[in-house]
């Protein structure tokens, strides 16, 4: 993230374009250190537990109706583009997390 500005420069693009990918990665990277872990590590742990219906059902129903029904409504509906595709991402590990954690805390 800290040369993330050297980077974009080596690869000579547009201003604009080095913006909008600075400006996504920044997010994006933030984003991941909060919520990647626990919407995948929760379901991780689950499987291997046993619990391999209920994961399986929470990774496929968020990959689903956030990444794919958020980012097609936002893309649509607001004219986004790339930043749709990273706020469905992002909207599909938050949700995620929450059911994982929720699924562990509850001993089942």
């Amino acid at each position: 993230m800290l040369f993330i500005q050297q980077i974009t420069s080596l690869a000579k693009m547009e201003s604009e374009s080095a913006k909008l990918a600075i400006w996504l990665t920044r997010i994006v990277f933030a984003y991941k250190m909060i919520f990647w872990t626990p919407s995948f590590l929760p379901g991780y742990g689950l499987r291997a537990a046993g619990d391999v219906k209920s994961s399986m059902i929470t990774f496929t129903l968020s990959m689903w109706i956030c990444r794919a029904v958020v980012t097609i409504f936002l893309v649509h509906t607001f004219h986004m583009g790339p930043l749709a595709v990273w706020i469905g991402m992002g909207a599909d590990c938050t949700i995620r997390s929450f059911i994982f954690l929720a699924r562990f805390k509850s001993n089942k």
